[in-house]
């Protein structure tokens, strides 16, 4: 669930999935930035091609970082909000 407030942040409950490919030869990275007034907010980053590499896990996330995805293959990345009053986004490319 996803309400929006006046003050243009918004309050997120829930798990947002979204799925990030690879081309071979190439690395990734992901762009992470948050403003979090209250609540909770999580991430995970896990490669789908090797289960193994888990290249970002974490919650009390930072305002602003990167997460270097090192190896080609699908990733499958996770957002987990409790009560998360703010706004966060995640931008993903190729390298």
């Amino acid at each position: 669930m996803t309400v929006r407030l006046e003050d243009g942040l918004t309050i997120y409950n829930g798990i947002e999935n979204r799925e990030y490919n690879i081309s071979e030869g190439k690395e990734g990275e992901l762009k992470v930035s948050s403003i979090k007034e209250s609540g909770k907010i999580g991430l995970k980053v896990a490669s789908l091609s090797d289960p193994s590499y888990i290249p970002y896990e974490g919650s009390n996330l930072p305002a602003c970082f990167v997460v270097r995805l090192e190896k080609s293959g699908k990733y499958k990345v996770t957002i987990s909000c409790k009560n998360y009053k703010g706004t966060y986004s995640v931008e993903f490319s190729e390298l």
